[in-house]
Order: structure tokens, then sequence, then C-alpha cells
């Protein structure tokens, strides 16, 4: 019910990304997507990658605990701010991010999970397993994703989805490289 779908990406990837470089010390961050969504989109329109990478370095993020995602459950752009409100002074701020194309993706991947968008076309609301690869239907919008690996043998991106562990396979998906859906071009 809300366009959010950026804030679920970029919030996984600074997750991920923070839990690999402090596996050590046994952290597990759950940061707040509303907090980060609250500031830069729209539930009708949703937001760009750009502005919450940006959003992330420059005001940072509350964890989870602070501010709780509401917007899906109540299609508000704004909920309630939470139990610390819009408390910046405790936010975990990334350092800077880089833009990278479909041929440096995998070397990036060797890093952590990266995000990306792609156009939605009908079929794939249908998705169930396997690998996706379009060939009929309208596009219904665009959808941002965390990619977290990839499989030559498939000729596929894995991916990790905002829709819930009812969708897709538990979640994730798989999809064709070089899809017409654009997945994984920036």
């Amino acid at each position: 019910r809300c366009g959010s779908c950026v804030a679920f990406a970029a919030v996984a990837a600074v997750e991920a990304q923070f839990n690999i470089a402090n596996a050590a010390k046994g952290y597990n961050v759950d940061l707040s997507e509303q907090h980060l969504f609250s500031r830069i989109g729209r539930c009708a329109s949703g937001s760009y990658v750009s502005a919450a990478m940006s959003a992330l370095r420059w005001g940072g993020i509350v964890d989870e605990a602070c501010y709780q995602y509401q917007s899906g459950r109540l299609a508000v752009d704004y909920p309630s701010s939470g139990a610390c409100g819009q408390a910046t002074s405790s936010a975990l701020r990334i350092e800077g991010y880089q833009t990278v194309n479909a041929s440096g993706l995998k070397r990036a991947l060797l890093s952590g999970p990266a995000v990306t968008t792609f156009t939605v076309y009908e079929a794939f609301l249908y998705y169930r397993g396997g690998v996706y690869q379009h060939t009929s239907g309208r596009s219904v919008g665009g959808h941002a994703v965390l990619v977290v690996g990839y499989d030559d043998t498939l000729g596929a991106w894995i991916v990790k989805n905002s829709w819930g562990h009812g969708c897709c396979e538990a979640g994730f998906f798989k999809i064709r490289y070089n899809d017409v859906s654009g997945l994984g071009r920036s």
C-alpha cells in the first residue's frame, strides 16, 4: 500500500554492510526504513535510490526500535515519529556510496549487497520461482530491490525483495542477466 521499496532496499544494504564489517563483534543492526522513507518519499510515488543514499550519508538513520515502519500498514507518508522522534544524535551514517553499472555489479557484490531498480511488468506479479525473464505484459512501475548475489550457471541475479516472505521464493527471486526489466543497470 506504499511505494517505500527504495527505503527497504537502501536500509537492507546498509544493514548488511554494517553487519559484515562488524561480524566479529556480533552485531546485528536493525535500522528504521520508516525514518528514511519519511524524509525522502511519498507512498503514491516512492523515491529514488540517490535520494535514499544521500539521506543516509548526510542525515543518517536511527534503529528500528526507535521508529518502526508504519507507512505500508497505514498508507500514510508521515506516520507518528515513534519512540524517539526524528532523533539524529544516535543516527548511523554512511561515509559514502558509489554507482556501478551492470558490468561492475558482480565485482561490487564481492563487498556486499547492492541496491538497484528495475521495471516491474505484469508477469512478474505472478512469479513464484525459477529464473524470471520478461516475456509479456505491460509495465506496472519501477521497483527498488537488493541484489545479494548471482548464479552464472543459471545466468541470473539473486535478489531480495521487500514484498515479504509470501512473495516470490520466501522474499527472494532470480532474474535473468540482461532482462529487459533493466535490473542491475545502475
